[in-house]
């Protein structure tokens, strides 16, 4: 018996490996069958046209994006900790992504309004996102770093919201320069201008 969960997530895997090698300009819907071992119509059942298959490739980068950011600030127990982490560790794998997808971001931004698909998926995430942010401003007021006053009523979500707002600052200059400079020292001192608000 077909298992479809698993051949949609082949599809995708594939499809993900020749985007990144060769982009999407010129990947095709043959190509993705002949490297995934399926038949076109295969891939048809599953996603409409190529785009949506980008589309699903987006998502799964998002997801695997966020589930690391979330391992990442889990394994740790302290605040500030806690907070270094989660900003390094998106620093991180933007980095990495922006090397896999160097051919596409060079090549291809323009077709299909890619950077689109990022802008659509990436809202998707928004809210898991400013909830992790919560969990460890949370952690700061248990721990006594941030005063419990400042996240009285509605000052958390705006809180968390502000700080996603930042940190996806330090983001853009990621894909504007293609690496921080002096990225230790950029995260603390934000990480201390954006706390001394709320002590």
């Amino acid at each position: 018996m077909v298992n479809e969960e698993q051949v949609k997530s082949e599809i995708i895997e594939t499809a993900r490996g020749l985007i990144q090698q060769f982009g999407i300009q010129k990947v095709t819907m043959q190509d993705i069958a002949k490297a995934a071992n399926k038949g076109k119509s295969t891939l048809y059942y599953y996603f409409k046209n190529k785009e949506e298959i980008l589309d699903a490739v987006v998502e799964e980068e998002m997801k695997e994006f966020f589930r690391r950011c979330k391992n990442a600030v889990d394994r740790e127990h302290e605040f500030n900790a806690k907070l270094k982490v989660y900003i390094t560790t998106k620093i991180d794998i933007l980095e990495e992504k922006q090397t896999k997808y160097q051919f596409l971001i060079d090549n291809d931004l323009h077709h299909f309004g890619f950077s689109n698909y990022f802008k659509r998926v990436r809202f998707l995430f928004d809210g898991s996102e400013v909830l992790l942010i919560k969990s460890i401003l949370q952690r700061g007021v248990e721990s006594g770093n941030i005063s419990g006053n400042s996240m009285a009523g509605d000052k958390e979500q705006l809180t968390a919201e502000i700080f996603l707002t930042a940190i996806r600052g330090l983001e853009m200059e990621v894909f504007i320069q293609k690496k921080i400079k002096n990225m230790e020292e950029k995260t603390d001192l934000m990480i201390n201008i954006l706390l001394n608000g709320l002590r």
